[in-house]
C-alpha cells in the first residue's frame, strides 16, 4: 500500500480534476440560464415599453381631436406630449437593456472578440413555464439528499478528504520502521570490442546476483513527525470543509426552494394585478370618453397598467431563475 501510495494519490487528484471541470460545465450551463431569462425579460420589457408609447401616442391623438372640436384644452394636449416623451426615453432606455443583456450572453457563449460573434443576433425562443407549486417541507429531506449525491462541490470535498486520508497513511507510514527483500540482477561484459562487451553483458555470460534484507529504523526524525502532524491537521481540515459545504448546500437548497415557492406566488399576485390594472384602465378610459374623468386621470391610469405590466414580466422572470 505505501509502494503504491502515490498512484493512488495521483489518481485521485485527476478524478477531482475531472470533478472540477464537470462543475465548472454545469456554472456554465447555470450562468447561461440566468442570461437568458435576463435576455427574455428585457425583451418583454422592450414590448411592453412599446405599447405604453402607443398608449400614450393613442391618447395625444384622442386630445388633439377633441382640442380641435374645441372640448379638450391646450394644457391637456401638453400633458399628452409630455408623457408621450417620456415613453420614448423608456423604449430607448429598454432598447439599451436588451442590448446589454444580449452582449452578457454573447460574451458567455462566444468568448472572444471575433466580430461576428458580437454582432450575432439572439432571439430567445424557449417559452416561460408554467408556475407550479414548490415542493411542501416535507419533500425537503429527499431534495437535499439527492443534491448531497450529485452536486459536484461536495464531490470535490470528498476526494479531498480521499486525498488527504492517503498522504496521512503515507506519513504514519513513513515514521514506521520497514523491511524490504532485495533482489539484483546485473552482467557485465570484458572484450576489448564494444560490440563484442555488450553482447556478453546482455548475453549475461557473466552474471551477478545479489539478495538481501534492507531494514530502515527512523530515529527522532522530527521532519517525518512534523509531516505526520501537518497531514492529520489537514485531514481534519478536510472533513470540516466537507461538512461545512454539506451544510451550506442544505441551506442554500432550502433557500431555493422557498424563492420557487414566494416567487410562484409573486407571479401569480402581479397577474392578478395586471388584470385589474387593465379593467380600471378601460372603465376610466370609458368616463374619460363621457366626460366624467380627465385626461391627466387616464394617464395616471395608463401608468399604473404599464408598471403592473413590468412587473408581471419581472415575476414571472424571477419565477424561471428561482427554477434554474
Amino acid at each position: 500500500d505505501y509502494t503504491t501510495s502515490l498512484q493512488e494519490i495521483a489518481g485521485l487528484r485527476f478524478e477531482r480534476e475531472l470533478e472540477g471541470i464537470r462543475l465548472q460545465r454545469k456554472q456554465l450551463v447555470f450562468d447561461i440560464e440566468l442570461k437568458y431569462w435576463d435576455l427574455v425579460l428585457a425583451k418583454s420589457q422592450l414590448g411592453v415599453a412599446g405599447s405604453a408609447l402607443d398608449l400614450a401616442i393613442e391618447q395625444l391623438q384622442r386630445d388633439r381631436r377633441r382640442r380641435e372640436a374645441g372640448v379638450a384644452t391646450d394644457v391637456e394636449v401638453i400633458q399628452d406630449e409630455a408623457t408621450v416623451a417620456r415613453r420614448i426615453e423608456g423604449v430607448l432606455l429598454a432598447e439599451t437593456a436588451l442590448e446589454t443583456c444580449m452582449d452578457r450572453l454573447r460574451s458567455t457563449l462566444f468568448p472572444g472578440v471575433e466580430t461576428g460573434s458580437w454582432s450575432m443576433l439572439i432571439t430567445p425562443i424557449t417559452a416561460m413555464p408554467e408556475i407550479e407549486p414548490a415542493p411542501a417541507n416535507s419533500e425537503w429531506d429527499t431534495e437535499i439528499q439527492s443534491a448531497l449525491s450529485l452536486r459536484s462541490e461536495v464531490k470535490l470535498a470528498a476526494v479531498d478528504v480521499d486525498i488527504a486520508v492517503a498522504v496521512h497513511a503515507r506519513a504514519l507510514s513513513e515514521r514506521q520502521s520497514s523491511l524490504d527483500f532485495s533482489v539484483q540482477l546485473g552482467s557485465q561484459g570484458f572484450d576489448d570490442a564494444v560490440g563484442t562487451s555488450l553482447g556478453e553483458a546482455f548475453g549475461y555470460e557473466s552474471p551477478r546476483v545479489a539478495a538481501g534484507l534492507v531494514y530502515q529504523l527512523p530515529m527522532k526524525n522530527t521532519s517525518l513527525s512534523n509531516e505526520e502532524r501537518a497531514s492529520r491537521a489537514e485531514l481534519r481540515g478536510a472533513r470540516i470543509a466537507l461538512d461545512s459545504i454539506r451544510s451550506q448546500i442544505a441551506a442554500e437548497l432550502r433557500e431555493s426552494l422557498r424563492q420557487v415557492r414566494d416567487q410562484a406566488e409573486a407571479s401569480r399576485a402581479a397577474t392578478k394585478t395586471r388584470e385589474a390594472a387593465e379593467r380600471l384602465m378601460t372603465a376610466e378610459k370609458t368616463r374619460y370618453e363621457q366626460g366624467l374623468a380627465t385626461n391627466f386621470q387616464v394617464l395616471e391610469f395608463q401608468q399604473a397598467l404599464v408598471e403592473a405590466l413590468y412587473s408581471e414580466q419581472a415575476g414571472r422572470t424571477a419565477y424561471c431563475q428561482s427554477l434554474a
